[in-house]
């Protein structure tokens, strides 16, 4: 029997237009990652997980219903670093920051200095 240890985090939406709070909580549901959250202030979102073993493997819902060992926790930030847009994560110690995305500029010869 796996003995289970919290984990909490925060997730900073860096651009809210691209990753709202209803996306994130779809991201923990759709894999079945036991956890537990509520939005901070106006962008931030904080979130509680269970951990087990050395690898901190998260918590996740079997379809029998039962508690498993699912990926670690460093999977499961770089996993929803991959999926959802524009997010700062720092959940126990493991961090993601968001691709910056600065755009285009269209640059002419003129504007380089010799």
């Amino acid at each position: 029997m796996a003995i289970w240890r919290p984990v909490s985090g925060s997730i900073t939406r860096l651009d809210p237009t691209l990753a709202s709070v209803e996306q994130i909580e779809d991201f923990f549901a759709e894999r079945r990652i036991i956890a537990r959250g509520a939005a901070s202030g106006e962008d931030g979102y904080r979130v509680e997980l269970a951990v087990t073993g050395r690898r901190r493997r998260v918590a996740t819902l079997t379809e029998d219903g039962e508690v498993a060992a699912g990926p670690s926790l460093s999977e499961l930030v770089e996993t929803m670093d991959d999926a959802l847009r524009k997010l700062q994560i720092d959940i126990g110690g493991v961090i993601a920051w968001g691709a910056i995305d600065l755009g285009e500029v269209d640059v002419e010869g003129d504007d380089v200095d010799p």
